[in-house]
């Protein structure tokens, strides 16, 4: 879970998505394991961001008060 918080951590600072992009489902599946609410909410955070990276940080930052 803690993988998955520093990811939303960074993109909120404003860091671009790059390639761990590509581990979305792993992590989505690692947080589940832990906390299925927050996993939802990661899990939708993964999904708008790859449909449109554009707004990554509120994005981000909206997630992170969720979990």
């Amino acid at each position: 879970m803690g993988e998955a918080r520093s990811v939303l951590q960074a993109y909120a600072a404003g860091g671009p998505m790059g390639s761990e992009a590509s581990m979305f489902d792993d992590l989505t599946a690692r947080v589940k394991a832990v906390d299925a609410a927050k996993a939802e909410v990661f899990a939708t955070f993964a999904k708008e961001a790859m449909q449109s990276p554009e707004g990554l940080a509120e994005r981000a930052k909206k997630a992170l008060a969720s979990s």
